[in-house]
């Protein structure tokens, strides 16, 4: 049985429509574009940074966590006097 193929055409439908909307929506609130693109980059760089500082987290957090399990292995060592 073949996995199923992951739904393309239906996401790619969805980031036009959306994209419709918002133009839609400028045009009727008389938005100009190139502060809707101001607006778009804006929340683009905060996704982004968002993003980043979660992998530095994730990243962080895989080095630290090895170090744990060896200190503890130590201390274990210590208390049973071997």
């Amino acid at each position: 049985m073949r996995p199923p193929e992951p739904p393309i055409r239906t996401v790619l439908l969805a980031a036009i429509a959306a994209v419709l909307a918002i133009v839609w929506l400028a045009r009727s609130f008389e938005i100009e574009t190139g502060e809707l693109t101001g607006f778009f980059l804006m929340s683009l760089a905060v996704v982004a940074g968002i993003a980043v500082m979660a992998a530095l987290t994730v990243s962080i957090t895989k080095l630290i966590r090895p170090r744990r399990r060896q200190d503890r292995s130590m201390k274990n060592r210590s208390i049973r006097g071997a």
